[in-house]
């Protein structure tokens, strides 16, 4: 496989990322298919080279490296971590929600088709914070790494989440304001890479559960991956789940037609208030 080989799904963890590629992997077009590769247990010490804000890598980038090889037999991550792997494959299809901060540069050097998919910050935050091995390390190293550059390319914000959420006394305040930032300015930098690439197509989980078949169908012609009709049973079984598998935090099967008003877990309404007032402050934001 060559470089432009490669499909894309980018999105922060709890936005829909895992009910996306679960569907578009059961495509009949033969696909290496890569599950968060750059997990830090699962891509060792090379997983901080995926952390920085950068615009542009170079081919001798350890993070590029670490990308051909997963075109490769001789694959940098965990095996654990390719979940199919047909002999003909076409295509290397990875989901990836670590290492966000390097999208821009991925797409601006191996110049393939990616998905990128969003979801309401204070739904994902909720999602998050109800999963204790997420609610505190989990996009950490993006909020304190997102450069000036960053700032002021997709924010307004005048200095990085983690760097606000400092100025917090509360404890748990703090996290809340720290993770809302983070999602919120990663939303934005996805929104305005859309923008910025041709080869991009974004999607709000919100309206993919709303209208699923029609556009997963879009978005499995946007990857030129095949669809037909075992591909559209299987997303037809993903739609509807027991109250018993309603209860299982990181399973790909919902109830699509419950998402949009589904009650919050986490968050108190004082919390998504503290939430919204956060973007409206003139101490963090540049407010006109």
């Amino acid at each position: 496989m060559k470089p432009n080989d490669f499909r894309f799904v980018f999105g922060i963890g709890r936005s829909g990322t895992t009910w996306l590629s679960t569907v578009l992997s059961q495509t009949l077009t033969p696909i290496r298919f890569l599950r968060e590769p750059l997990h830090r247990k699962r891509c060792g010490d090379n997983f901080r080279t995926s952390i920085v804000y950068n615009q542009t890598l170079q081919a001798s980038e350890p993070l590029i490296e670490i990308y051909k090889s997963f075109l490769t037999d001789k694959c940098l991550c965990n095996r654990k971590r390719i979940i199919r792997n047909d002999s003909d494959k076409k295509y290397c299809f990875i989901k990836e929600v670590h290492g966000l901060l390097s999208i821009e540069a991925l797409l601006n050097y191996f110049k393939c088709p990616a998905v990128l998919i969003i979801r309401d910050p204070l739904r994902v935050l909720d999602s998050l914070l109800c999963l204790p091995e997420l609610n505190d390390t989990y996009l950490r190293e993006e909020s304190k790494r997102m450069s000036q550059t960053f700032l002021e390319k997709f924010t307004t914000m005048k200095n990085t989440p983690f760097k606000i959420a400092s100025r917090i006394a509360n404890v748990r305040s703090g996290l809340i304001a720290e993770k809302f930032l983070t999602i919120t300015a990663l939303n934005l930098m996805l929104q305005t890479l859309h923008k910025q690439f041709s080869n991009t197509y974004l999607v709000k989980y919100e309206e993919l559960c709303q209208n699923p078949e029609d556009i997963f169908e879009d978005i499995f012609n946007f990857l030129d991956f095949k669809w037909d009709l075992s591909v559209l049973d299987f997303l037809r079984k993903t739609m509807f789940c027991s109250s018993q598998q309603e209860k299982i935090a990181r399973s790909f099967i919902r109830n699509t037609t419950e998402q949009k008003n589904k009650p919050f877990k986490y968050l108190s309404e004082e919390d998504r208030r503290f939430c919204k007032d956060l973007i409206t402050t003139k101490e963090y934001f540049k407010i006109c």
